[in-house]
């Protein structure tokens, strides 16, 4: 479903489908309104996007309105019998005013594999 470049990997955690997810989600504006209103997105589209990758990939997902047209993406896994991990990030960006590259184009495996690795 997510892959523009053929199937997605059946191993979400190879590096193939790691770098595919990173590109999509680079890709997807969601500028925060209250950081930057002149160019907000908002947080929708990734939200959505977020639950259909979780819910491809097995969890149970669905969006929560943080604040009014800001959803969080949640999900669950498992049968609730061990241990509880509990992961939070955040959607939104900053804005993008003074970018001196485009800031949504899918970037070259080169790119993204710098950015991977910077972010490890």
């Amino acid at each position: 479903m997510l892959a523009d470049n053929g199937p997605v990997p059946s191993d979400p955690l190879t590096r193939a489908a790691i770098l595919d997810l990173l590109q999509h989600l680079v890709r997807i504006p969601s500028v925060n309104p209250t950081l930057a209103p002149d160019e907000a997105h908002g947080e929708s589209a990734i939200a959505e996007f977020a639950c259909a990758w979780l819910a491809e990939h097995g969890l149970r997902s669905w969006t929560e309105q943080a604040a009014p047209g800001r959803p969080n993406a949640v999900a669950e896994g498992g049968e609730g019998n061990g241990p509880t991990v509990v992961l939070c990030a955040h959607l939104d960006t900053v804005g993008t005013a003074g970018m001196t590259i485009p800031p949504f184009e899918r970037a070259s495996m080169a790119t993204a594999s710098t950015v991977a690795a910077a972010t490890t």
